[in-house]
């Protein structure tokens, strides 16, 4: 898979899934398990740098190589 995700935007969905994991696993309301698949999501695409919603829109925060001259 391509990477499409930068560094920043990693940092972000991981602190983003911890702190969704960790609210919406002691809340107890009725749509807890959207929270969960939502925050889980968020970790993996983080981990694995690269987001599926980004490559079908044809964006990226990752940085792009330098051109070799």
């Amino acid at each position: 898979m391509n990477q499409n995700v930068g560094r920043i935007d990693r940092i972000a969905r991981f602190v983003i899934a911890l702190v969704g994991l960790g609210i919406f696993a002691v809340v107890d309301a009725p749509f807890t398990w959207i929270g969960l698949v939502v925050a889980a999501i968020m970790g993996i695409t983080a981990a694995m740098s690269s987001c599926p919603l980004y490559m079908i829109a044809g964006f990226s925060t990752a940085d792009e190589p330098e051109a070799q001259v």
